[in-house]
């Protein structure tokens, strides 16, 4: 099992996976999250252990990597499930078909690039169809690397999946971006996510073992007076 992590580690929401706002500007639904910096780094990092699955400069949606990640936790329910991941409009690739990758290997660079933006970002896109990695049904025609699905959204929500990692190396942040907040481009779920490195919580753990420490002295309790009555009737 693996979590996956933002895949930028200075990051700022600016629409959420299948946001009404979004539906009604572009006339319709937005499968993914856009993300976008908030420093001058534009690394797009992998967000797991992974596969490249396809990569390169797409002509309806830019520089474009398509990543498979296996056995992926889904915080939101719960489920382990193998998930295609895509990434969109990114300005320069440095992944290719077939690579193995890990949080560490870079994948590209945020950018502009493709014809549904309106500005630097990176749309991230999870689907459940691993059997068809490279079909989304956003298209109504086949593009050269992303091709016309067949018209099941099997898309999910990429918020209920990621996580922040705020430990280094990543010392990953997330925040909203105020404009498109105030707008209602995201709900609050799209940038409080869960931490990867979740600090434990010592209190629940302390009286998990005072618990624990109770059963063993009422066990232990209970086989001194077994003993003791087994004395007491030998001796009669």
């Amino acid at each position: 099992m693996q979590k996956l992590i933002l895949p930028m580690n200075q990051t700022q929401v600016l629409v959420g996976y299948k946001n009404a706002v979004y539906q009604t500007e572009w006339s319709r639904p937005h499968y993914g999250v856009d993300y976008a910096n908030t420093t001058n780094d534009k690394t797009v990092w992998a967000m797991g252990e992974g596969e490249v699955i396809a990569a390169g400069m797409d002509n309806v949606y830019g520089g474009t990597a398509v990543v498979l990640y296996k056995d992926v936790y889904i915080h939101r329910t719960g489920e382990i499930r193998d998930l295609i991941a895509r990434c969109y409009h990114m300005q320069e690739l440095y992944c290719k078909k077939g690579q193995k990758i890990t949080t560490a290997s870079k994948i590209g660079l945020m950018g502009n690039t493709g014809q549904y933006t309106s500005g630097p970002h990176l749309h991230v896109e999870l689907d459940l169809d691993t059997k068809w990695p490279t079909y989304t049904i956003e298209l109504k025609n086949d593009s050269n690397i992303m091709k016309h699905g067949t018209g099941v959204d099997t898309t999910i929500d990429p918020s209920g999946v990621l996580y922040v990692k705020a430990s280094a190396p990543d010392n990953q942040t997330l925040v909203p971006n105020k404009i498109y907040e105030n707008g209602n481009w995201f709900a609050r779920e799209d940038w409080v996510l869960p931490l990867y490195d979740q600090p434990k919580d010592y209190e629940q753990l302390y009286n998990q073992t005072l618990l624990q420490l109770e059963e063993q002295q009422q066990k232990y309790t209970q086989l001194v007076q077994k003993l003791c009555d087994l004395c007491k009737q030998a001796q009669e």
